[in-house]
């Protein structure tokens, strides 16, 4: 909960810190957001019964008054004034939509003595436009913690966070950019991202694996009806995205892999790949390692009868005793 001080160490006050507390969590969260409602009074604390990161994410939006929502992962944390520096700088004097930000990813640790205080950075504005030329210029956000959002065009375009275990905030940010918003980008890295081994992206469990895969198809099903929807520069968005999500493919067949599906079912599952057009990968790229790894997810994506040993292979050898992921 190193987010929730941080929170407070920003020239400006927010108007409501919303921290929504699972029934039964483990790592002492409700009593420090207990602890700090004491001390501010803006400082919400909302127990509710454990229904994933979308439905605490929803409950803040409804708790909201402020005319700006920014989202913080309970374990990461927003650098000293970030926030205000980039609100006054940007987001106070444009009135955008959407005012983007920059992060940096801290594995397994807080990295507190690396944290680069603000004051030094030079900020500038890496785009201003709308949102459909930011996707053009700019690609396609998986984050939604990397950004201000009005909290008006949220509510006016009644966009929620569907309830899947992988890629929600993908699909939110994506929604929100088909909509065509007012949007500014700043170079200022202000947000700290923090991997645990234990996330929800990292498991290793079999079933959680098959819920991520099934979420991800869903997920990009959902993106695809939307730009079925978008006339202006459909087909130049489309060709961005669909390549963004190609690539990231990469990432998605570790969860295949990890699933051990019957060989029936994962025949099935790379079949609505394919027709989603995230398989094959294509890969233009010159890193040895990942021109390897993607040769070989393109060999087992025609050869369905090698995916079972291969699954034991990575599971078993690899992920346990090499890769150590």
């Amino acid at each position: 909960m190193y987010s929730l001080p941080q929170s407070y160490n920003q020239t400006s006050k927010c108007k409501r810190c919303i921290c929504p507390n699972a029934y039964g969590s483990t790592d002492n969260s409700g009593q420090i957001c207990q602890h700090y409602t004491i001390l501010y009074n803006n400082i919400i604390l909302i127990n509710q019964i454990n229904q994933g990161v979308s439905a605490a994410r929803n409950l803040g939006l409804e708790m909201a008054r402020g005319k700006f929502i920014c989202f913080v992962d309970g374990d990461d944390y927003l650098i000293s004034n970030g926030l205000s520096i980039v609100f006054n700088s940007y987001t106070l004097k444009d009135n955008p939509d959407v005012t983007i930000y920059q992060r940096y990813i801290i594995k397994n640790h807080f990295d507190y003595l690396a944290e680069e205080k603000i004051e030094r950075q030079r900020g500038k504005r890496l785009f201003v436009g709308n949102g459909h030329n930011y996707i053009l210029n700019q690609g396609l956000i998986f984050n939604v913690t990397l950004a201000f959002f009005k909290r008006s065009f949220l509510m006016e375009n009644n966009l929620k966070f569907l309830n899947y275990t992988i890629a929600e905030d993908f699909l939110f940010f994506t929604s929100v950019l088909l909509l065509n918003p007012a949007i500014i980008s700043t170079s200022y890295n202000i947000y700290r991202y923090i991997v645990h081994e234990n996330s929800i992206t990292t498991t290793r469990s079999s079933k959680q694996a098959q819920k991520c895969v099934h979420d991800y198809l869903s997920v990009m099903k959902n993106i695809q009806q939307q730009l079925s929807n978008i006339n202006d520069k459909a087909q130049s968005i489309y060709n961005i995205y669909t390549k963004a999500m190609n690539l990231n493919s990469f990432y998605i067949y570790k969860k295949i892999l990890i699933a051990n599906y019957s060989t029936s079912t994962y025949t099935s599952i790379i079949n609505e790949f394919k027709k989603a057009k995230l398989l094959p990968i294509i890969h233009t790229g010159t890193n040895l390692k990942c021109i390897i790894g993607y040769s070989i997810i393109n060999i087992l994506t025609y050869i369905p009868i090698l995916y079972k040993p291969t699954s034991f292979i990575y599971n078993r050898i690899l992920a346990k005793y090499i890769l150590k992921l």
